[in-house]
């Protein structure tokens, strides 16, 4: 996994926080980056993952200073998504092979 980019988008994060004043999207910030710490333990959904996209993305495009978010959380993306269809792919391998016994 790659822990680099997900301690850099949570180091972007918690520094935003310090610093400006976020009003209603401050929880939205807290979320995420709670998110971000459970992406080192397990993979999340493909349901979850979308979410954190849709905030990384709404945090980016809203606040200046989340301006590198896309930047560190995509490569995190892909290789998420790569490995839930890798696992959905081996599941569909094992119901096709009880199947055909």
């Amino acid at each position: 996994m790659e822990f680099k980019n997900l301690e850099n988008l949570l180091i972007i994060l918690t520094n935003g926080l310090e610093k400006n004043n976020f009003d209603e999207d401050e929880q939205i910030i807290r979320n995420l980056c709670s998110s971000l710490k459970d992406i080192k333990r397990e993979i999340p959904s493909t349901a979850k993952i979308e979410k954190i996209k849709k905030d990384v993305n709404y945090l980016e495009i809203k606040y200046d200073v989340f301006n590198e978010l896309s930047y560190y959380f995509n490569p995190i993306y892909i290789k998420i998504k790569n490995k839930i269809h890798d696992e959905n792919i081996k599941k569909i391998r094992e119901e096709n092979r009880k199947k055909e016994i």
